[in-house]
């Protein structure tokens, strides 16, 4: 693998993966320009820096999430990472050969059986032919494609060679995991089946970087998350974090015409539930308007990728000043260790349908000004829900 890295300090700090100060440039020109290039004769061309002094490392078991707009450098760094490109100035530490699960492009000969694909590839990964009968065995009943697999790859849909390719790769779990969007590719039922296998992975001592724009699948999988903009490391840090900076340019800015009184107070406090138990908060709003507004009210679960809205449509009526609120959960519903609960601040919608056409104020996890609420009672989780009772509130 074409990487230049210094082993005894990557293992001094036992990171599995390790880059420090890495940049990666690509040049913009015609043939002639990248033949000059690859020869080392003078060449004049424009060059654009794709990843710019980038550096972190992933301990053993640990999955670090790479977030970012389109042309931001997750996969450029994902490719530095697994020896496809070579990275232009920095060291980059890779233990072992990686596994790495690109896009689905790299399916190679359309002509191969689903079979014939996987002793394929497990030829090129240097598998013993005795033990790739079971390997193949494994690859069909985890694809699930039953007589398909026998059949050309020319005749899958595109979920079916997602299947495929994802049991072939992650079949022989190696020590590090590259990871390239493939979780968004497949129906929920692969997703789910992918999602356990990777954990799976990660418990038993792998570990990996995932790059996606997917933050659900992100903050599910990652105890950390690296925020990419423009090459540049923007953010390297706790997923509730991370995943607030990534969502920012999306989020709505808030007109404030009606707004929470004593904002940060409210949104730093923490509230002990019970499931099922009643629960009640109080606030004061201030309005700037004579018109109504609405009361939004969700309870959001990041790391199970859920947000329960409860109603947006909650009608106030309005009239200037400070009115005081109080919101009454007669069961409340949630039975989880940790979530959040996010009020929103709205213009009626005309039709009652659709987003909403503008927002005065909100306290909300992916703001970062949250009400983080606490379960008292130990909660030991299996197959049981995590909502128990109706979705069912109340304003006065």
């Amino acid at each position: 693998m074409p990487l230049s890295a210094d082993p005894a300090d990557a293992a001094a700090d036992r990171a599995d993966i390790r880059f420090s100060r890495v940049h990666k440039d690509f040049l913009i020109g015609q043939f002639g320009d990248v033949m000059k290039n690859l020869l080392g004769l003078p060449c004049d061309c424009p060059r654009v820096r794709a990843l710019s002094g980038i550096s972190f490392a992933v301990q053993p078991g640990q999955l670090l999430g790479v977030l970012g707009r389109n042309g931001a450098g997750k996969s450029t760094l994902l490719r530095v990472a697994g020896g496809i490109y070579e990275a232009d100035g920095g060291t980059v530490f890779i233990h072992g050969n990686p596994t790495a699960i690109f896009e689905m492009g790299i399916l190679g000969n359309q002509h191969l059986t689903g079979r014939a694909f996987s002793d394929f590839y497990f030829s090129f990964r240097d598998i013993p032919k005795a033990k790739r009968k079971d390997l193949i065995e494994d690859v069909r009943e985890f694809a699930e494609l039953e007589g398909y697999f026998d059949e050309p790859l020319l005749t899958y849909s595109s979920g079916m060679l997602a299947r495929l390719y994802f049991a072939v790769v992650t079949a022989v779990p190696g020590r590090v995991v590259l990871i390239d969007e493939i979780l968004s590719v497949g129906d929920e039922y692969f997703q789910g089946k992918s999602f356990k296998r990777l954990v799976n992975m990660l418990s038993r001592g792998s570990s990996g970087i995932l790059a996606t724009h997917d933050w659900f699948n992100a903050i599910r999988l990652c105890s950390r998350i690296l925020v990419l903009h423009e090459g540049r490391v923007e953010f390297d840090g706790s997923p509730l974090e991370a995943i607030r900076r990534y969502l920012k340019p999306v989020i709505p800015e808030a007109t404030r015409q009606v707004f929470f009184l004593n904002k940060e107070r409210l949104a730093s406090r923490v509230l002990s539930y019970r499931c099922g138990d009643p629960l009640q908060i109080r606030f004061d709003v201030e309005s700037a308007i004579e018109d109504d507004f609405c009361l939004g009210v969700a309870v959001e679960i990041p790391k199970l990728s859920m947000i329960a809205l409860l109603g947006n449509d909650k009608v106030i009526r309005g009239g200037k000043g400070t009115h005081e609120i109080t919101v009454e959960f007669p069961e409340f519903p949630v039975s989880y260790p940790e979530c959040y609960l996010s009020l929103f601040l709205t213009r009626p919608r005309a039709n009652r349908r659709g987003a909403f056409e503008e927002i005065y104020d909100q306290i909300s996890w992916t703001t970062g000004a949250s009400i983080r609420m606490v379960n008292e009672e130990t909660v030991q989780f299996g197959d049981h829900a995590v909502f128990h009772h109706p979705l069912c509130w109340s304003v006065r």
